[in-house]
C-alpha cells in the first residue's frame, strides 16, 4: 500500500494459478465485479493482470477527497 497527497494505491500479488484466459469471471463469482463497481463509484480504478511466470496481481487506486468536499 502506498499513498500520496492525491491518492492511495493498494497492490495485491500472489503466485497461484493466475487468471483464466480472457479474464471472464466464472458463473456465480461476482467478487471482482462488485469490487470494480464500488471502486469506480468512488472515482478510482482497478487493474487485474497475470504475472509471469505464474500468479496474478490486483491493483486498486482511490483518489483522496479533500476534507472540505
Amino acid at each position: 500500500m502506498r499513498g500520496t497527497a492525491d491518492d492511495v494505491t493498494l497492490t495485491l500479488r500472489d503466485d497461484g494459478r493466475g487468471l483464466p484466459e480472457g479474464g471472464a469471471p466464472r458463473d456465480g463469482h461476482y467478487g471482482l465485479r462488485w469490487l470494480r463497481e464500488r471502486v469506480e463509484a468512488l472515482h478510482g480504478s482497478v487493474a487485474l493482470e497475470n504475472v509471469q511466470p505464474r500468479g496474478a496481481q490486483l491493483g486498486v487506486r482511490l483518489p483522496l477527497i479533500p476534507e472540505t468536499a
